[in-house]
């Protein structure tokens, strides 16, 4: 999961080093011509290193732990299996201080707009962690499939003025389409890993989520085998992906 995210700021990095290149060589063009064309040059450079400052924070991916990640679209932020109270012993859990961050809300995880649980397994959810969280962040919407969202009112204290603020996804043959401000949400359901043999049980969401124009998938504990998604070939083709956090 850490890759796209290292792979988004590694080209930011090259892109700035470029850009700081050219804006060396304006400089020593126009350092010869003048104050006033030196002021020009700096300026010229400063733009110019301000710019890809800026773009590298439109679209990042923040790894969390297991399959957790937070998405980054300029203002908009989505966070994916963001919080989950055993790793089995085999699993990443949440570092203790990056937990007490998201439950507090804190930067970077500040400003949140929805929250995306794809299974209701201890390692992706926990319902008494996703009760504080949505406490404090106020205007988050939560998107899980029905079986998640009922263990969730089991949690100690659930709020039914909660249910405002949660879609609760049944499991379905096709995509199904949700819209939440400027997010377009696309959910499938597909079989968790180790079907047909076991687990079947569990209902497993694929999420393809488009903030403004960028388009990102999470697998959630997809069986990733071809015949849960050529049935959909063409849905999925009909965007470009820009990121995808794939299982395990």
């Amino acid at each position: 999961l850490k890759r796209p995210a290292e792979s988004c700021h590694t080209q930011s990095v090259v892109n700035r080093m470029n850009d700081y290149h050219a804006a060396r060589y304006i400089t020593n063009i126009t350092l010869k011509k003048g104050s006033l064309l030196k002021l020009f040059a700096i300026l010229m450079l400063l733009i110019l290193i301000n710019i890809p400052l800026s773009q590298a924070h439109e679209r990042v991916a923040h790894y969390l732990a297991n399959e957790g990640v937070m998405v980054q679209r300029g203002n908009l932020k989505i966070v994916f299996d963001p919080l989950f109270d055993n790793d089995y012993g085999q699993y990443e859990s949440l570092p203790a201080d990056m937990r007490e961050t998201l439950l507090a809300g804190k930067p970077p995880y500040d400003g949140l707009n929805a929250a995306f649980v794809s299974h209701s397994h201890e390692d992706h959810f926990s319902p008494a962690d996703m009760l504080l969280f949505m406490r404090q962040h106020q205007a988050l919407h939560l998107f899980a499939s029905e079986q998640a969202v009922s263990d969730f009112k089991q949690a100690n204290g659930f709020d039914e003025n909660l249910l405002a603020r949660i879609t609760a996804i049944a499991p379905s043959a096709r995509p199904q389409q949700f819209t939440f401000g400027d997010l377009v949400i696309d959910a499938h359901t597909v079989p968790h890993s180790g079907w047909p043999d076991r687990m079947t049980d569990v209902h497993n969401l694929v999420y393809r989520v488009t903030l403004i124009d960028t388009t990102v998938v999470h697998l959630g504990d997809s069986d990733t085998k071809d015949r849960h998604f050529a049935p959909q070939a063409a849905h999925w083709r009909e965007k470009q992906i820009h990121m995808a956090f794939s299982p395990h």
